[in-house]
C-alpha cells in the first residue's frame, strides 16, 4: 500500500513503436498525461532507438534503452536496476506481450527494487494462449474459430489440405498475416517462424462485425473497467485505423467471467468478431496488455491506464460503472522534430532526458 497517496510517481512504459502496426505504449502516456492529479514522470523503455513513440511530442520526460526480450529475465532486471539509480521507477506498464511475461517472471525482483506492477501471473498468460483459446471460450458461450498448432513445415502443407483460402497464419506471440494462396501461406510461414519462432498458428477467417473489449482487473480478478470498441477502419493488417465506443453489458460480463476463471490481474484485451446472420460472438485472441487504441478509454470515462498505475501501487479504485458510447477514435500520423545530436545521446548513453523536471 502507498504510504503517500497523492504523491507524484515515475512510470515507465514499453512498447514505443509508432508504425502502421503500433504498440501501445505512446496510447497508454496519453492516458496519463490527461489523469488528473499530480502531474507523473514518464520514461519510455524501448529496446530500439528507432522507435518513434519515444519521441512524441509533449509525452515523455526521460528515454532508456532496455534490452531486447530475447536477453531474457536476468538483463531485464539488470537494465531496471539501473534505471533506477538514476530515475526512482515507481510504476512498470508492459504494453508488448513478451514484457508482460518478463513481468511476471520476475515480479518478486522488480518489487525488490520498489518497481510496482499490475500483471497476470505465468499460469494465467498460459491459460489465456491462442492455441488454447476454443474450450475457454465455450465455457462462457463464446464460439471460436477452427485453430491449428504448426510446428513443422509438414503441419503447414496439412493446414493447406484442411483449410479454406483464405485463413490467418498466427505468430506464438503476436502478429497475424491472412493467407489467399499456398505460395503466399509458405512466405509467410518461413516469416513468422523466422520472427517468432514455433509454433504458429492457422486459424480460419470468420467473417462479420471486429469488436475489441478492453477490461483491467485487480489483484482479486475483480473486474475495474470494461470499453468496448467495434472497428470502423482497418491497415491492410487489419489492425484497427478507426473505430466507436458501444454498449455490449451481455458481452462484457461474460469477458468478464472468463477471466475470472483463470484469475486474471491487470490489464487485457479481448478480440472479437460478431456473426451478423447468427449473433454469434467468436473469440479470436486475448492479448495479455493494453490495446493501441486504448486512449479511448479515457474519452470514453474510463481512464483505464491511470487505474492500473494506481492499482500497482495498491491504492483503492473503485470500479467504473459506465461507458459513453459513440465516442471515435481514428488514428493519424504526426510528424515529429528533435535535434538528431539527441537521438545519438540515447545510442551512445542509453538514456535520453526529453523534459526538465
Amino acid at each position: 500500500m502507498d504510504s503517500l497517496p497523492n504523491r507524484s510517481l515515475t512510470v515507465a512504459i514499453t512498447g514505443l513503436a509508432a508504425s502502421d502496426n503500433p504498440g501501445p505504449g505512446v496510447a497508454v502516456a496519453r492516458c496519463l498525461r490527461e489523469a488528473r492529479g499530480p502531474r507523473q514522470t514518464l520514461v519510455g523503455l524501448s529496446f530500439d532507438h528507432r522507435f518513434t513513440g519515444l519521441y512524441a511530442t509533449g509525452l515523455f520526460d526521460e528515454a532508456f534503452l532496455i534490452p531486447a526480450p530475447a536477453y531474457g529475465d536476468r538483463s531485464f532486471v539488470q537494465a531496471l536496476a539501473d534505471i533506477r539509480r538514476q530515475t526512482a521507477i515507481d510504476v512498470l506498464v508492459p504494453a508488448l506481450d513478451p514484457d508482460v511475461g518478463l513481468c511476471a517472471a520476475t515480479r518478486r525482483s522488480l518489487a525488490a527494487l520498489g518497481i510496482h506492477t499490475l500483471v497476470p501471473d505465468a499460469a494465467a498468460i498460459r491459460r489465456r494462449a491462442k492455441s488454447v483459446l476454443t474450450p475457454l471460450a465455450e465455457t462462457v458461450g463464446f464460439s471460436a474459430p477452427r485453430t491449428v498448432t504448426l510446428l513443422s513445415q509438414t503441419a503447414m502443407t496439412a493446414a493447406l489440405r484442411d483449410f479454406t483460402l483464405p485463413f490467418f497464419l498466427k505468430g506464438s506471440f503476436a502478429d497475424a498475416r491472412l493467407v489467399s494462396t499456398a505460395e503466399q501461406a509458405h512466405a509467410e510461414f518461413e516469416r513468422l517462424v523466422g520472427q517468432w519462432g514455433f509454433p504458429l498458428l492457422a486459424q480460419e477467417r470468420v467473417l462479420g462485425d471486429e469488436l475489441n473489449l478492453t477490461v483491467l482487473f485487480n489483484r482479486k480478478s475483480e473486474l475495474v473497467g470494461a470499453v468496448p470498441m467495434r472497428k470502423l477502419g482497418v491497415t491492410d493488417r487489419g489492425k484497427g485505423w478507426a473505430g466507436v465506443t458501444v454498449r455490449l453489458p451481455d458481452v462484457v460480463e461474460r469477458a468478464g467471467a472468463l477471466l475470472r476463471s483463470i484469475d486474471w490481474v491487470g490489464p487485457a484485451e479481448v478480440e472479437m468478431i460478431r456473426d451478423p446472420a447468427s449473433n454469434r460472438f467468436y473469440l479470436i485472441e486475448i492479448n495479455p496488455r493494453f490495446p493501441a487504441w486504448t486512449y479511448l478509454t479515457a474519452a470514453a470515462g474510463q481512464n483505464l491506464p491511470w487505474a492500473a498505475v494506481q492499482l500497482a501501487m495498491g491504492r483503492e479504485v473503485r470500479p467504473f460503472r459506465e461507458v459513453r458510447p459513440g465516442q471515435l477514435f481514428v488514428r493519424s500520423v504526426e510528424d515529429a522534430f528533435i535535434p538528431f545530436d539527441q537521438v545519438e545521446a540515447l545510442t551512445s548513453s542509453r538514456h535520453l532526458v526529453l523534459r526538465g523536471r
